[in-house]
């Protein structure tokens, strides 16, 4: 080992060299020459111990990093690998579970910061890290992953807890093979004093390099003012210790505006002679470009100051927004919108235009003029969460709490909310994060609050590419969404802008028709064959509520029908006990298929076992939960297409079950009837009525020996109870019992006189 090695291996293990990089393993794992795969300055290295269990270790191309822009975001990694992973093996597949994971130095001493995501699948529980210290200007994805043969799991001498402490000691024992490790800090301090980093490399240069920029100053004083400001109007109790922690010696102005304006003439050492005017001889062009340029690097450096940069959790960004609502003074609440303007820093991409607070205006700007604009996406992300964005904008009042879900696309004039995030969203500049963001702000919406929005125009989701269409807001945001959808490959997003397409047509109905003119449908069908568990719900449930009956013929008769990937759905996973739920939608889209004879036929003539999946799925539901309604859903429309015998197995499998929960729920967990329904939820009274569409599917005429089964099975005793605790204000219930009750008991009844006149024939 040579001298620098500063760890050795713990006893059992070795050190092993793969590709400019060394890890420690276990010395029983030996490495396979032949296996050593490599795609340009892609290489895998794979290990293999004698009982089978292999380790593989693949080390991605480099990738040049810019410090100031890029967002590395680790998950939508994480999940590309494991989409890859999951493709390669059988069509089954179950992630068991999913999670962060963060380290600080690691097994070899080695000075860094390592983040990750390790995510669980039955087959193969791989772990995935990724290092960016801020003195590299390339980045190398790592991807550690551990095989082990089911039939070693399954003999109990191999655990899944063994298996992610094999990928996270090869993980936590990277560390570079080079000679020798030199910070240049004469460099790094140059850079840093421009301001050329994000906040995470902010963070990490000050806490392990002990590195800040002679600029810090200037921001301290923002920051000050701000606590300043919030302590002055009742908040912010313990502005002394953040004083303190920040430099109680620094002078106190509160007038931010003109703190923010000084910011663009703020000399720093090394720095600020070259920003003096002059300093490019006459080429004024050239001087107004590097201030400008400066003046946005400032802003972003401000804002990690403001965002825990400086006090951590004691101060944020979150923080100060929603203690807005809490402001009275009128002069207070302009600084921090001032302040808010000037970090979300909407500015003209040619840099040889200066910054100006108005022009956050083309955030909500027709023909897309924000196109020529850039903006702080952290900052927008935060404006958004905490429903601030529509009043830094300038067309909402600060709200007094929460934004509603209603109130987001209220607005009928073209000033609207949903103008401005389907501008945001479109923009070229917005990162993942950020779109994400948005859409999980639209999903919100709920089926309830149905929405009225005025139009000048129609606007066809097809026609998204064309800035200058006129139409309403809302059709302008289906549409930007709809483009999304088609041309996004990352998972996690896809499945974030299924949602909110559910959510925009639950809340306006009107929507439906052009975004399946527009192909959602095709779409949402493509997304089914993705073996990723939130973007088959997604799908599924975009799926459930863009079809209706003249869309149903369609969706079956395309070259791409979306029955074939439903039931694949459904009899991959009807076993699978933790995707019931992506099962049971899967049952309820197919349920809403079959509504016909012809339809449900053809089901059941090219897919023989598909009932018995259904019934399945609805044994490994929770117990009167939504999943099982939705499978009752599926196994009534079904039943309803089979013969007697079809029939007969469905009885024999799911009444009992039936009738034991209802007895339970009726019997133990409903102590009495509520005239005015209070507490009695929604969705246990859409189970109650699938359960009673199954037992009218089981006792409809013909069908005389169904009712004396469930007569003997005890049912008639459990509507009585039914009837005696439900609410009255459920009308429909009560009439739907007493038919079932009479239809049983007189069923029945038939049954038996017909056996007793044949015995006295015979």
């Amino acid at each position: 080992v040579p001298s620098r090695m500063r760890v050795h291996p713990f006893k059992g293990f070795a050190r092993k060299e793969v590709g400019g990089y060394s890890i420690f393993l276990r010395e029983s794992f030996q490495e396979r020459p032949s296996d050593c795969r490599s795609s340009g300055s892609r290489r895998e290295y794979s290990f293999v111990e004698s009982r089978g269990i292999e380790c593989r270790v693949r080390i991605e191309e480099p990738i040049p990093i810019d410090w100031a822009k890029e967002e590395i975001a680790l998950k939508f990694l994480a999940v590309e690998e494991r989409l890859r992973i999951i493709d390669q093996s059988e069509t089954w597949f179950n992630v068991i579970q999913e999670k962060p994971y963060m380290r600080r130095m690691n097994l070899n001493d080695d000075l860094s910061a390592w983040s990750g995501i390790t995510f669980e699948a039955l087959l193969l529980p791989p772990g995935l890290r990724k290092y960016t210290p801020p003195l590299m200007d390339n980045r190398q994805d790592i991807i550690v992953a551990v095989h082990c043969p089911m039939k070693i799991m399954g003999k109990g001498r191999f655990t899944d807890e063994e298996l992610l402490t094999e990928c996270h000691i090869i993980a936590d024992s990277i560390t570079s093979m080079n000679e020798k490790s030199t910070v240049y800090c004469d460099m790094l301090q140059a850079k840093v004093d421009a301001l050329m980093f994000n906040s995470e490399a902010y963070k990490w240069l000050n806490s392990r390099l002990d590195v800040r920029p002679s600029f810090a100053v200037h921001a301290k004083r923002i920051v000050v003012a701000v606590i300043s400001l919030l302590h002055r109007e009742g908040l912010l109790q313990d502005r002394k210790e953040l004083l303190h922690s920040i430099d109680e010696r620094l002078p106190v102005n509160l007038n931010l505006s003109d703190m923010i304006e000084d910011l663009k003439w703020a000399s720093v050492e090394g720095f600020g002679n070259l920003l003096k005017s002059g300093g490019f001889g006459d080429d004024d062009a050239e001087y107004d470009a590097i201030r400008n340029a400066w003046y946005s690097r400032v802003s972003s450096y401000v804002t990690y100051c403001l965002d825990g940069g400086l006090l951590g959790r004691r101060l944020t960004l979150k923080l100060i927004l929603e203690s807005l609502s809490e402001l009275r003074s009128p002069s207070v609440r302009e600084s921090i919108s001032c302040l808010l303007r000037f970090i979300l820093h909407v500015r003209p991409r040619d840099l040889e235009k200066p910054y100006q607070a108005g022009d956050v205006r083309h955030l909500s700007g027709e023909n897309g003029s924000l196109i020529n604009y850039t903006f702080n996406a952290h900052v927008m992300e935060v404006l958004i969460e905490t429903d601030l964005l529509m009043w830094v904008v300038g067309i909402d009042a600060m709200p007094a709490g929460g934004c509603g879900a209603g109130a987001l696309f209220s607005l009928t004039d073209r000033l609207s909310p949903a103008m401005v995030l389907s501008n945001v969203l479109g923009h070229r500049d917005s990162t993942r994060s950020l779109k994400m963001c948005i859409c999980r702000k639209i999903s919100e919406m709920t089926q309830t609050e149905e929405i009225t929005v005025a139009s000048s125009g129609s606007t066809t989701p097809g026609s998204a590419d064309q800035p200058e269409t006129q139409g309403k807001p809302l059709e302008l945001l289906a549409a930007t969404l709809l483009q999304l959808l088609r041309k996004e490959k990352c998972v996690l997003l896809r499945a974030q802008v299924s949602a909110a397409l559910t959510g925009i047509i639950s809340a306006d109905k009107s929507m439906k028709k052009p975004l399946a003119e527009a192909g959602l449908m095709k779409l949402a069908v493509d997304l089914l064959d993705i073996k990723d568990d939130d973007l088959l719900l997604a799908a599924l449930r975009l799926l459930e509520c863009v079809a209706d009956e003249s869309d149903r013929t369609k969706m079956l008769v395309s070259p791409r029908s979306v029955l074939c990937p439903t039931v694949e759905i459904i009899r991959s996973y009807c076993d699978t006990r933790s995707k019931s739920t992506v099962v049971a939608h899967a049952c309820h889209l197919l349920a809403g298929l079959c509504t016909d004879d012809a339809t449900r036929a053809e089901c059941i003539a090219k897919f023989p076992s598909l009932t018995h999946c259904v019934m399945r799925a609805f044994r490994n539901a929770a117990s009167r939960s939504a999943e099982q309604t939705m499978c009752l859903h599926a196994i009534d429309r079904l039943c309803r297409g089979l013969d007697q015998e079809g029939v007969l197995s469905v009885r024999d499998a799911v009444t009992g079950t039936l009738i034991r929960d209802l007895g339970e729920l009726f019997t133990r967990l409903i102590p009495g009837a509520d005239k005015q329904c209070k507490g009695f939820k929604n969705d246990l009274e859409d189970y109650l009525t699938s359960s009673l569409q199954v037992f009218d599917m089981l006792t409809e005429k013909g069908m005389e020996a169904n009712c004396v089964y469930l007569k003997e099975k005890g049912l008639p005793h459990v509507l009585s109870a039914m009837r005696s605790r439900l609410p009255e204000g459920l009308s429909d219930l009560h009439a739907r019992i007493a038919a079932l009750d009479e239809r049983i008991r007189a069923g029945a009844s038939e049954r038996s006189a017909a056996s007793s006149r044949l015995m006295a024939n015979g």
